[in-house]
């Protein structure tokens, strides 16, 4: 039924089921008394019309999808207790609902119920435990909320543009803040996170251009994408030593974070990281395994970038903040755009920001399952001297000393044998340890003289087998 002339209706009490869209775009029809006798209000029943107020009976224990949805001149609504269900857009885009008095008995919030609503304010009932997908989303005239103690979520873009929102109060049991929660909550100035959060996702609190400082709790390891990216008035934020990564754009445009303290158990930071914010200082931990030339891009008072390093011993070095010093400086401490373990396992086609650069140092010490250290491994499958094998070398110099487990040959021999055999790699791995020439005790190395005397076999005609990685 479509009736845009329809001004009112009595309904009998016999009157069992109204169906769906029964009285949708009936925009004439300011009031109606539902009787007793109906337990549901059916999908889209009253959508697209012109109600100002509802009077539900007691009866009433649901309200589809979309029921009252676009009833643009309804201002509040008071849902009779008997109600446990209230689904997917029910009063979406009711945008003169000011406010509205849930059921006691009510157990969730489904998604985008109040969508583009005008809610200043809500009391959630202590039965809520969940809460769906973009709940709140464009209400933005609601300025408070408290969060019932059973939520431990609060999912994708369930405030998102309530730019009005100044206060909200978490349960202390929250574990995960999801994407775009709170993206683009214009007003919100401060905001508590318990402790007990585990997971903050993509863009989170993204442009909350007024939001001023935040403490992370010491249960979260990783900073998402965009979780705070402009936030432009945000001065202070304290990360704590459980943080591991910062993943891209983390920080991007808080132009008004001019110090920031990095953890001293970072490991990854990502492009784009602190890209256009306000730093005037940065000191880069030892542990730091991964970094984009990128991260501090765009920060004009951020002259230079001071880095610990660990590797050969403990010292300090200062970078000036240019894509092409940092980069400079990242290939001189052994930090190059390819993963070690792709190169050793030739996967030299697997894609990465242009600007991430890669520790080598720790990898380069890190045997395989073998027991066999990459720059043994690297001369087996002949990579290349000057491209791949002697930047492993410099990594870890140490290495060319070893004699290999699965073989017992040295390094250069490893490179001579091999199904790909680099003249560069033998040529130099020789040159830097011409000791390998020396046998070692308990390692008798292939003598070719001895060998003709004996009329054994020689290297090229015996089944030596070299392992695949």
């Amino acid at each position: 039924m479509s009736c845009s002339v329809l001004s009112s209706i009595e309904l009998p009490s016999s009157i069992t089921s109204i169906q769906k869209r029964a009285f949708a775009d009936c925009s004439a029809l300011s009031t109606i008394s539902i009787p007793p006798s109906i337990t549901t209000i059916q999908e889209e029943t009253f959508a697209f019309g012109g109600l100002t107020s509802i009077q539900l009976p007691p009866s009433i224990t649901t309200i589809e999808r979309g029921a009252f949805k676009a009833c643009t001149h309804l201002v509040s609504v008071q849902l009779p207790s008997s109600i446990t269900s209230i689904e997917k857009r029910a009063f979406a885009y009711c945008r003169n609902l000011q406010s509205i008095q849930l059921p006691p008995l009510l157990t969730k919030i489904e998604e985008e119920v109040f969508l583009y609503s005008s809610l200043s304010t809500i009391e959630l009932p202590p039965s809520i435990n969940n809460i769906a997908n973009g709940a709140f989303r464009a209400c933005t005239a609601l300025s408070s909320i408290r969060m019932p103690f059973l939520i431990n979520t609060i999912p994708k873009e369930t405030f998102f543009n309530c730019r009005s929102l100044v206060e909200i109060i978490l349960p202390p049991n929250l574990t995960t803040i999801g994407k775009g929660a709170f993206m683009s909550c214009t007003a919100l100035k401060f905001i508590k996170l318990p402790d007990s959060i585990t997971h903050i996702d993509d863009a989170a609190f993204a442009y909350c251009l007024s939001l001023k400082e935040i403490r992370i709790p010491t249960s979260i390891t990783t900073i998402n994408k965009d979780a705070f990216a402009f936030c432009r008035k945000l001065c202070s934020i304290d990360l704590p030593f459980s943080v591991t990564t910062i993943r891209k754009r983390a920080f991007q445009g808080c132009r008004s974070l001019s110090v920031i303290d990095i953890p001293p158990n970072i490991v990854n930071i990502e492009p784009d990281a602190f890209a256009y914010c306000g730093l005037t200082s940065m000191k880069l931990p030892s542990t730091i395994r991964s970094i984009a030339v990128s991260a501090f891009r765009n920060n004009s008072s951020l002259k230079h970038i001071d880095a610990s390093m660990a590797l050969p011993s403990p010292y300090t070095i200062s970078i000036v903040n240019t894509p092409d010093s940092l980069e400079k400086a990242l290939e001189t401490a052994h930090f190059f755009p390819f993963e070690l373990t792709d190169v050793l396992d030739e996967n030299f086609e697997k894609q990465f920001p242009t600007d991430l650069f890669f520790d080598w140092n720790s990898t380069s010490r890190t045997r395989d399952e073998h027991g066999r250290l990459p720059l043994l491994t690297g001369a087996q499958i002949g990579l290349n001297w000057s491209t791949w094998l002697q930047k492993i070398f410099e990594a870890y110099m140490p290495a060319i000393e070893e004699i290999d487990v699965l073989t017992g040959l040295e390094p250069f021999m490893l490179a001579a044998v091999g199904p790909k055999s680099d003249l560069e790699s033998v040529y130099n791995l020789l040159q830097l340890n011409p000791a390998a020439m020396i046998p070692r005790e308990g390692h008798g190395h292939f003598n070719m003289e001895s060998s003709r005397k004996r009329g054994s076999t020689t290297i090229s005609d015996s089944k030596l087998k070299i392992p695949k990685r």
